[in-house]
């Protein structure tokens, strides 16, 4: 369990218009879901990962699991705000290892694909795209 952070309520929670917060196999898991990529929901996310790194235990993984819509996912590509905010996220804390994860419908082009790992390469904590839910959890059940 997450010491520092609610983790104890699984229950989604809209923390911004188009965006919830959730967390998963007992707080190991961050779980956003955003389906709107406003500047508020985007500020919203990755603040709220920021606050969750500040308080995650340096010796522990972090994982983040962000499911996106279509529309969101296609106005992130061209949102030069929202690929400046990503980029901030991925650059801090790189004491903290573990994985970040992007859920995208299979609709999203495959050079969104590309984009979007290409925006977290840098990072302590690389990128695995998945296109279904199933995926994600077969994934995490061999990380956790």
């Amino acid at each position: 369990m997450n010491a520092g952070l609610d983790s104890t309520n699984h229950e989604p929670r809209e923390i911004a218009p188009g965006l919830t917060q959730e967390w998963l196999y007992d707080g190991q898991v961050e779980f956003f879901k955003l389906t709107d990529a406003t500047r508020e929901a985007i500020d919203a996310w990755i603040d709220a990962t920021l606050e969750s790194l500040i308080h995650w235990p340096v010796n522990r993984p972090y994982y983040g699991l962000v499911q996106m819509s279509t529309s969101a996912a296609h106005i992130i590509i061209v949102n030069g705000y929202a690929r400046q905010r990503i980029e901030e996220l991925m650059q801090s804390f790189p004491s903290i290892s573990g994985y970040h994860a992007i859920l995208m419908p299979r609709t999203v082009m495959k050079n969104v694909t590309s984009f979007v790992q290409r925006l977290f390469e840098e990072s302590s904590r690389p990128t695995q795209i998945f296109f279904d839910m199933d995926n994600v959890f077969a994934w995490l059940d061999g990380q956790l």
